[in-house]
């Protein structure tokens, strides 16, 4: 073996190392990256969350009325409100209207779930998290039960009611 075909076999040895080092940083700044956007979704749930719970809160006052803007978590593009009655309805009556409509929040329902605010993530409807009880939400009669608000930057009218806070389409 010449010292040529030496050195050679040495730059391809080189070559392989760095190739192998600049895989591994790549593979470790990608799993940084995807875990940072998986942060930033959790934290924009939670910081919606508390957005829709202060208003529900804040707008329980008889004749109080507010429009307030929102911008859904990421991944979701619609949020649906169900109805306390139809939460608590032990009759039944309204959840079959609901359980047509969309299916996974009728079921969700209907399994006893306390859910009612539920977002639309890649087609699906889950539950939010912050809401595991039934919040005080009321629907105007020709809403069925249910009222769904598509797109990433939404507006909801909350109108107060003493007890409950319709949640309506501006």
């Amino acid at each position: 073996m010449t010292k040529r075909s030496g050195q050679v076999i040495g730059h391809v040895f080189v070559f392989l190392i760095g190739a192998f080092v600049m895989a591994a940083i790549m593979l470790l700044g990608w799993k940084a990256v995807s875990t940072l956007q998986d942060q930033q979704c959790g934290a924009q749930e939670v910081s919606f969350v508390k957005d829709i719970q202060d208003a529900l809160s804040s707008n329980l006052a008889r004749g109080k009325t507010r429009t307030i803007p929102f911008t859904l978590p990421c991944g979701a593009d619609e949020i649906c409100f169900v109805a306390r009655e139809v939460i608590d309805d032990t009759n039944h009556a309204a959840r079959g209207t609901i359980l047509g409509s969309r299916p996974s929040i009728g079921s969700s329902i209907k399994s006893g779930d306390q859910a009612n605010v539920f977002l639309r993530k890649d087609g699906l409807y889950e539950p939010v998290a912050g809401f595991s009880n039934a919040g005080p939400i009321a629907m105007d009669a020709a809403d069925e039960g249910i009222v769904c608000i598509e797109g990433d930057a939404i507006e909801i009218t909350f109108t107060g009611t003493g007890q409950l806070v319709r949640v309506s389409k501006p």
